[in-house]
């Protein structure tokens, strides 16, 4: 779910955009071409932050509607209509959920394989370092979930998210109760309180991860 003073910015660059582009020929002076070109970094921020993923077809429209090097037909009042465009086509897309899959998936798959690392740890019996894997790729499962579901989480700590998904219903109450635990675990892990959980700790905080991930973001 994208942020929503991130969809107020996108929103409120497509309403001023007729007030930068539709400017009769006298009236683009140099304060109007200052104006419009920070409109239009405005626009390739708010695209950046929407959009993670270098490579997505939004973030390359983005850099050929801003060339580095202005060439005709790159004006501000060719562009910026062009540009707004874009951002209504970027709201619709998120809306049916298909902008940012691809790169969920991605990053779903690299916790996944950082668990492996807690699985070898663990099948050789060395808790604190299963532990601290473990913890650390649970808690950026739940931070990546609680982004995607209901915006960035700012500031909050690990329990309050926990707290929120599953008042919000995105987990159940069970997932909850297992959730709990592992960020029991990694709250001891990271302070390296080793003797404060145990290998059965572990196998819960990387079973209840390996669930959300499956759930949630692969």
């Amino acid at each position: 779910m994208i942020e929503k003073a991130l969809r107020h910015k996108i929103e409120d660059l497509i309403t001023r955009a007729p007030g930068i582009a539709n400017v009769d020929m006298m009236e683009r002076t140099d304060a109007w071409q200052a104006h419009g070109e920070a409109w239009v970094t405005e626009a390739v921020n708010a695209v950046e932050l929407t959009v993670p993923d270098a490579l997505n077809a939004y973030r390359n429209r983005m850099r050929e509607l801003n060339p580095i090097i202005k060439l005709p037909g790159t004006e501000l009042p060719v562009r910026v209509p062009k540009i707004a465009a874009m951002l209504r086509s970027l709201l619709a897309d998120l809306d049916a959920g298909l902008v940012g899959k691809i790169t969920t998936k991605i990053q779903a798959e690299t916790f996944d394989n950082f668990l492996d690392h807690a699985v070898a740890y663990r099948d050789r019996g060395e808790v604190p370092q299963a532990g601290v894997i473990a913890g650390a790729v649970f808690e950026d499962t739940v931070r990546k979930i609680y982004a995607d579901k209901l915006g960035v989480p700012a500031g909050k700590k690990l329990d309050e998210l926990i707290a929120e998904l599953t008042k919000q219903k995105i987990i159940t109450e069970q997932q909850a109760r297992q959730a709990r635990t592992a960020a029991f675990v990694r709250t001891k892990a990271s302070h390296a309180e080793w003797r404060a959980f145990d290998m059965d700790g572990v196998d819960d905080t990387i079973k209840i991860t390996k669930t959300l991930l499956k759930d949630h973001l692969m």
